[in-house]
């Protein structure tokens, strides 16, 4: 019913100040920016849910922010992948923010429905964009370390970034073999699940850290 809709409408967060209980800001006081990234099933936000957890960094799942969700994760959630599907949605998002990030969502789309994976680095540029500006202000405002879960495909995305976040960036790419990353998602997922084979194709899009 309309007053439904209307209370789920106030539900949301703002996209400048997505809720974050379980964070103690330190406004301005900026440490480390560790950007977690490899292949779909490498671990990388189990990764920054430990690194929360054991470390106080901030985990910023940008997952969330592809679908138009908050991206401060508990850390103490069971599991953080799931988790990240069930945060509230955001709100205020520029024009421009909302196209990189539909850009970005359609792109992944298209790998998905048809393993092609043509035009998918230029157009996720703009979606890295979009998140290390929002990253960039969230810092600002809550400060510490920070630990974010995104796949970043190639060095020519990563140098994007660097220029965009400066030299407190850091990465960590994650790797492992196809038998692994096969065991991972079945394990996830189940042993039918359909999206394996897109799953390899991505996997072979990621160029390894040197």
């Amino acid at each position: 019913d309309d007053e439904g809709v209307e209370k789920l409408k106030e539900d949301r967060d703002h996209v400048d100040t997505p809720s974050c209980p379980h964070i103690t800001p330190k406004p301005g006081k900026n440490g480390k920016l560790i950007w977690i990234s490899g292949p779909p099933g490498s671990g990388k936000s189990t990764t920054c849910q430990l690194m929360a957890r054991e470390k106080n960094f901030v985990y910023f799942e940008a997952d969330c922010v592809m679908q138009f969700l908050n991206p401060f994760v508990d850390p103490q959630a069971e599991n953080p992948t799931l988790q990240a599907f069930k945060q509230k949605p955001l709100k205020g998002l520029s024009a421009e923010d909302f196209a990189a990030i539909q850009e970005g969502t359609k792109a992944f789309e298209k790998v998905m429905m048809t393993g092609d994976c043509t035009g998918l680095d230029e157009k996720f540029i703009h979606f890295l964009m979009m998140m290390a500006r929002q990253i960039k202000k969230q810092r600002q405002r809550l400060g510490g370390h920070w630990a974010v879960a995104q796949a970043v495909m190639n060095r020519t995305q990563r140098d994007t970034l660097r220029k965009e976040l400066g030299p407190d960036l850091y990465f960590i790419v994650l790797n492992m073999t196809k038998e692994c990353q096969k065991k991972r998602i079945t394990g996830r997922h189940g042993e039918d699940f359909p999206m394996l084979d897109v799953m390899f194709k991505m996997f072979e899009l990621y160029e390894p850290a040197r």
